[in-house]
């Protein structure tokens, strides 16, 4: 009846191995202390691990809060100030034109808001800008009224200007910051992207608009504060715009732009430890450019008063970094292309340099070049 029957009425032990450790050479967890003591500990480590874990839940929803927070009242802010300066325009002006006050109040309005990524208030900053403009003619002393608000108008166009397409980018806007550089430097902050800009869009626009705007930051004006704006104006120049070939495009203009360039300030840079260092880490063909343009300035400066003796080590020290890269490649013809010259021994095709460049350097070794730094020595 019974299969399994024994004949014995004694149950089987019933032997939980659950949570033994079944390594005969391990420590033995027996002892009920030792169980107790491990337990416990696991437990604390557990606990202590979830409440660190619950901190960092609430501290995550807080601040996420925060945030959002303040990204919903900065948001109506901008929302509202916006409406305000919507009203302000939509009043009657004679042909768009506003008394100082409502000027001030709509740059004011517009710095607070502004954002490059809609389109409106791009638009709104055009409307601003060709009212400024028009304005200007008729009011020289308008900056005066502007002048708390400059620096961060300036940055505000700089961003804009960054952001959009070298074809999108309209002459009103970089006419409004060429004014508003002219009669107070861009601070150090943003000097570097001021240039930057600049040179992207001089790339691929020969408008003379641009080199205004290059050249206001560069002239010598006492009521703007210390010299080192100057000096870090014309730091930025030397590595952003002076490494681009198109400059030499612009014929005439370059002219006018090495008048207002302060050849002993850019001298200064050059010898700089930081810069020399820089220069030497730099792209060959770049710092071939900025060499000539660095020559051509100094020929055509209106600077009576400029230190020689700067200039001399400047040009110096440009040319032993260049001297490898002029070295085979002046005297290469002009009509030659690359594929046409024959390889030298380290597989390096030479290739001519280009017009400009050329003609700069080897304006070093003319006579009345010569002749006339060693009069201004004399004298």
């Amino acid at each position: 009846m019974f299969q399994n029957f024994s004949g014995k009425a004694r149950r089987p032990r019933q032997v939980n191995l659950s949570g033994q450790n079944l390594d005969p050479f391990a420590s033995t967890s027996w002892a009920p202390e030792a169980s107790g003591t491990k337990k416990t500990v696991i437990a604390a480590q557990q606990e202590r691990l979830q409440r660190q874990q619950e901190r960092e839940r609430l501290n995550s929803a807080k601040r996420i809060q925060r945030v959002w927070r303040g990204h919903r009242v900065r948001k109506s802010l901008a929302d509202s100030q916006r409406a305000s300066w919507d009203d302000i325009v939509s009043k009657p002006s004679v042909e768009g034109l506003w008394p100082p006050s409502i000027l001030v109040e709509l740059v004011r309005l517009l710095v607070s808001f502004f954002s490059p990524r809609k389109p409106e208030d791009v638009t709104r900053l055009n409307t601003l800008a060709r009212s400024l403009l028009k304005q200007t003619l008729c009011m020289p002393d308008l900056h005066t009224n502007l002048k708390r608000f400059t620096q961060p108008f300036m940055k505000l166009l700089v961003d804009v200007l960054s952001t959009v397409p070298v074809d999108r980018a309209t002459a009103t806007q970089i006419g409004l910051l060429s004014w508003l550089a002219s009669r107070e430097r861009p601070g150090v902050g943003i000097i570097g992207r001021y240039f930057e800009v600049l040179s992207k869009l001089q790339k691929g626009n020969k408008s003379p608009v641009i080199l205004d705007a290059i050249a206001a930051p560069l002239e010598q004006r006492i009521s703007s504060g210390a010299s080192c704006c100057l000096t870090e104006a014309h730091r930025a120049l030397l590595f952003t715009v002076l490494t681009s070939p198109s400059l030499s495009e612009t014929g005439d203009d370059l002219s006018k732009l090495a008048e207002k360039v302060d050849v002993d300030a850019l001298s200064q840079v050059v010898l700089q430890d930081n810069s020399i260092s820089r220069l030497s880490s730099m792209d060959p063909e770049k710092r071939l450019w900025i060499l000539s343009y660095f020559v051509y300035f100094h020929k055509n400066t209106n600077d009576l008063d400029a230190n020689e003796t700067s200039y001399i080590k400047a040009l110096s020290t440009m040319l032993s970094l260049s001297a490898n890269d002029v070295y085979g490649r002046i005297e290469v013809s002009e009509q030659k292309t690359t594929q046409d010259l024959d390889e030298d021994e380290e597989g390096i095709k030479s290739r001519p340099l280009p017009d400009f460049v050329r003609a700069q350097i080897v304006s070093l070794v003319d006579k009345d070049s010569i002749t006339g730094l060693l009069a201004k020595f004399d004298t």
